[in-house]
C-alpha cells in the first residue's frame, strides 16, 4: 500500500514532464518538512558524525533564513505527487510505495544528512521558522534511473567504492545468495553493502569486500595451491571498483563455498581465542598483530574478545 507524505510548501510548480514521468519543483517549510520519508535510495544512510552533518545544523541553528541558500536541498523519487491547496497555503502530497513490499526506488536519494538535521533541531528545540529548503520531486522513474540519479547527486561528502557497487546492483546476486542461506540454515548474517548502514557492525569482517575477498581465495582454478609453478594465492585482495560480467560470474559460482569460507574463518577465530585464553606460556601473550582491547565481529554474528585485522583468514583454501 502506498503511504502519502504532506509537505507544507512556500512554493512549488511542475516542470516540463514527459510521459509517465513528471518533476516538481518546491521551496519547502523546514519547521513542518516530514523527517519519516524513507531513504530507501539513498545510497547510504546519514551519519551524524562527519562534518557535513554538523555543518547543516550548525547553519539551522546560527542562519536559517540563510538556509535556502547554503543548502544543496532533498531529492525525492515518489510513486505519485500532486500540488494541493489549503486555506494556509500550498502542500505537495508525495505517495511512495513500501519498501517492505519489494519497493526500492521511492524516498530521498539526496539530502538525508539534511533530513537527519531537521530531526535533530526539533530535538534540540531550535528555532526553524525562517528556514526554508529546495525540494525536487520526480516521479515515473524506473528503479535503474534512481539509483544512477542517487549515485551522481551524493558527491558533497565521500563516498565509499562499496555504495558505487551497491547502488549500481553490482552485490544482489550476494543478497538473494545470502537471503537463501539464512532460510537455509536459520542464521541471520549482518553484511554491510553500503556506507552507514544501519543495524550492522562496522567492522570490516561484516562488509560484502570482506565476503568477496574470501571468495577470491576460494577461487582454486585460478590459485592451485596442489601445483607446483601455479599461483599459490592472490597477490591483491582489492575488490574491483566496477565488478564486471566476468567477475561477477567468477563470483557467482564460487558463491556455494561461502558457507565453508565463513566456517573455516570462525573456527580460526575460535582457535585464538581458545590460545589466549590458555597461552602456551602463562602470562606471556606473543601473537603478533592481535590486540587483547577491542572486539572481532564476524558476519554470522559471531563476537570475539580480541582485535585482530580483517585479512588474518586470508588467505583461506578448502581442502
Amino acid at each position: 500500500m502506498p503511504k502519502t507524505y504532506i509537505i507544507p510548501v512556500k512554493s512549488v510548480a511542475q516542470l516540463h514532464s514527459f510521459g509517465s514521468h513528471k518533476f516538481f519543483v518546491a521551496t519547502a517549510i523546514v519547521e513542518s518538512f516530514p523527517t519519516d520519508l524513507p531513504l530507501t535510495p539513498n545510497i547510504r544512510e546519514p551519519n551524524k558524525k562527519v562534518s557535513i552533518f554538523k555543518e547543516i545544523l550548525e547553519t539551522l541553528n546560527s542562519a536559517p533564513s540563510k538556509f535556502f541558500d547554503r543548502n544543496n536541498g532533498i531529492k525525492i523519487s515518489a510513486y505519485k505527487a500532486k500540488i494541493h491547496k489549503t486555506s494556509s497555503g500550498e502542500e505537495i502530497h508525495i505517495e511512495c510505495l513500501e519498501d517492505s513490499e519489494g519497493y526500492t526506488s521511492f524516498g530521498v536519494y539526496d539530502g538525508g544528512h539534511t533530513i537527519a538535521a531537521f530531526s535533530t533541531a526539533r530535538t534540540q528545540k531550535i528555532d526553524l521558522t525562517k528556514a526554508l529548503v529546495k525540494v525536487e520531486i520526480t516521479c515515473g522513474l524506473p528503479e535503474d534511473e534512481v539509483a544512477v540519479n542517487a549515485l551522481t547527486a551524493n558527491t558533497t561528502s565521500p563516498i565509499d567504492n562499496r555504495s558505487k557497487v551497491n547502488a549500481r546492483g553490482g552485490y544482489d546476486f550476494v543478497k538473494r545468495f545470502i537471503d537463501q542461506l539464512e532460510d537455509e540454515l536459520d542464521i541471520k548474517y549482518k553484511v554491510a553493502y553500503y556506507q552507514n548502514q544501519s543495524g550492522v557492525p562496522k567492522d570490516p569482517r561484516c562488509s560484502v569486500q570482506h565476503l568477496c575477498k574470501i571468495l577470491i581465495c576460494l577461487d582454486r582454478v585460478k590459485y592451485d595451491y596442489s601445483s607446483t609453478g601455479r599461483s599459490q594465492h592472490p597477490f591483491s585482495l582489492a575488490v574491483p571498483q566496477f565488478l564486471s560480467s566476468k567477475e561477477t560470474e567468477r563470483l557467482q559460482k564460487l558463491l556455494p563455498l561461502l558457507p565453508y569460507g565463513l566456517w573455516i574463518e570462525r573456527e580460526l577465530y575460535k582457535s585464538m581465542e581458545k590460545y589466549i585464553t590458555n597461552p602456551a606460556v602463562k602470562g606471556n601473550f606473543n601473537l603478533a598483530s592481535i590486540s587483547l582491547s577491542g572486539n572481532s565481529l564476524l558476519a554470522d554474528g559471531s563476537a570475539f574478545g580480541f582485535k585482530a585485522p580483517a585479512v588474518l583468514s586470508l588467505p583461506i583454501r578448502v581442502c
